[in-house]
């Protein structure tokens, strides 16, 4: 008897449907549990084949991929995945709706872990979409104290929620301590409860375009008791550092914070000036060109300090 090429793999094929293994016969082996296997011989004639038999062994429950121990290991899986994404889901919503509850004890509150970003890639959002319902799951709560998102050209989007508890009302004032940040918006909701006042400013931007007079940019908060308003900021460093040190004080911490800052930068820049004049001094009298490499080095310091720490701008 002769067997085809052909009907070797059909046959080969039928048995791999019914889900049974194959091996090279070992011993002992038996006609009953051996099925004919025919393989073309190696020199091969059409009537020249080598038979081999192979055992079968029929297929069990425990062989299977949905016996009852492996269906019950996949659905410890698919149901660790599932709680998995649940607890992220819910702690990503608490995170967005718990806000900044102010109090009498404290002055100084952080905003790192409590603001929600969202990264405007085409740089075309506006207000009124980013604080619309189609946008307010596409922000991502911030997992650092002070956002980090590199050299960024797009801009980004900033909202947190604010309650003041407080006994007494106080006035409360946003900073965001990177001075170098081109471009920023402030939208603060109206007291009428329908839209947002803007606050324009930046480093590229005029210094009497801020609204508090300061080194770094600080904006007021208007708030009114047990109201908890949102607020959005637009930031765009223009392929700068992206880099949100946002913080909140109250009136008093935030004048003992900036006299404190105001001493230092005057001691820095008094030394500053004092090196440069005497420096001068000594080029104009001995003629000494390393004198006036030195006015030169020094006084181009001084203008970066300025421009870093926020005390002019371009």
């Amino acid at each position: 008897m002769s067997y085809s090429h052909s009907a070797v793999f059909r046959t080969w094929f039928a048995l791999c449907l019914k889900e049974q293994r194959f091996f090279v016969p070992g011993s002992p082996c038996t006609p009953e549990n051996t099925l004919p296997f025919f393989v073309p011989g190696s020199p091969c004639t059409p009537f020249t084949m080598t038979l081999f038999f192979v055992q079968r062994e029929r297929s069990t429950p425990e062989n299977t991929l949905f016996c009852p121990k492996r269906r019950i290991f996949l659905m410890k899986i698919i149901l660790g995945f599932i709680l998995l994404s649940l607890t992220s889901y819910l702690y990503a919503q608490s995170n967005i709706e718990q806000p900044v509850i102010f109090n009498n004890d404290i002055g100084q509150y952080p905003l790192g872990l409590h603001v929600d970003i969202l990264e405007d890639t085409n740089g075309e959002l506006t207000i009124d979409q980013v604080s619309s319902a189609a946008y307010q799951t596409q922000f991502k709560p911030s997992q650092a104290k002070v956002p980090n998102f590199g050299f960024s050209n797009s801009p980004y989007w900033v909202r947190f929620r604010v309650k003041d508890d407080s006994q007494q009302p106080k006035q409360w004032y946003l900073e965001m301590a990177h001075p170098s940040m081109q471009q920023m918006s402030f939208y603060r909701p109206r007291i009428e409860g329908t839209g947002f006042w803007r606050k324009q400013t930046g480093f590229t931007w005029p210094f009497q375009s801020r609204e508090i007079a300061h080194q770094t940019f600080v904006f007021k908060l208007a708030l009114r008791p047990k109201i908890e308003p949102t607020f959005y900021l637009r930031f765009d460093s223009g392929g700068d550092s992206m880099t949100l040190p946002l913080t909140i004080w109250s009136f008093k911490a935030f004048f003992q914070k900036t006299q404190i800052e105001q001493l230092f930068a005057g001691f820095l820049f008094g030394t500053l000036l004092v090196m440069i004049g005497y420096n001068t001094f000594l080029f104009l009298f001995l003629r000494e060109n390393s004198y006036l490499y030195y006015v030169l080095f020094v006084t181009s310091f001084f203008c970066h300090e300025l421009l870093y720490r926020g005390f002019l701008s371009i």
